[in-house]
């Protein structure tokens, strides 16, 4: 008798969970930033490299679609990126090191008139990886693929960030 009122309550805890997760499906921020039909430019005083091109990938991934600059379009302006590593751990000597890759970029946001949303703000990140003395191809290639990410991550912090501000516009 108690194996059935325990497979019961089990049951109507499942059921619980199942109908918890359908109804806050759709609630998180990332959907209230969506950027679904909104048109934008994409505008950079950095070239058209990775950084561009992953912030562009990020915001199409958001809804968005880039436009060229024109009356009524909001404009964002990738403004610069900066890397920086150190040495965490190990002397100069040291056969493996922790080293520390900080990751910085500074972007403005205007809106369909011109006006600033923001005004020069910059996004951070950093991230710890291992480098060996020996293999330096190995270490210079585990250093760019943590860049990546890196540049990854703040796009996509960018496009919920351009999402919200835009959303707030009437």
């Amino acid at each position: 008798m108690m194996r059935w009122f325990a497979r019961g309550g089990l049951l109507t805890l499942c059921f619980a969970l199942v109908a918890c997760g359908w109804h806050l499906r759709g609630s998180s921020p990332d959907d209230t930033a969506r950027l679904d039909g909104m048109e934008l430019h994409l505008s950079t005083r950095v070239g058209t490299s990775e950084l561009y091109r992953e912030v562009r990938d990020a915001l199409e991934g958001a809804g968005a679609r880039l436009v060229s600059p024109g009356p009524g379009v909001p404009t964002l302006i990738l403004s610069d990126e900066r890397t920086g590593a150190r040495a965490i751990t190990g002397g100069r000597r040291a056969l493996v090191r922790e080293t520390e890759l900080r990751y910085a970029m500074d972007w403005e946001l205007r809106d369909a008139d011109g006006e600033g949303l923001s005004n020069g703000e910059t996004f951070e990140q950093v991230r710890y990886y291992t480098a060996e003395q020996e293999r330096e191809l190995a270490s210079r290639v585990r250093r760019d693929q943590v860049l990546l990410e890196l540049r990854r991550d703040v796009a996509q912090m960018l496009a919920t960030q351009v999402g919200t501000r835009l959303s707030r516009e009437p």
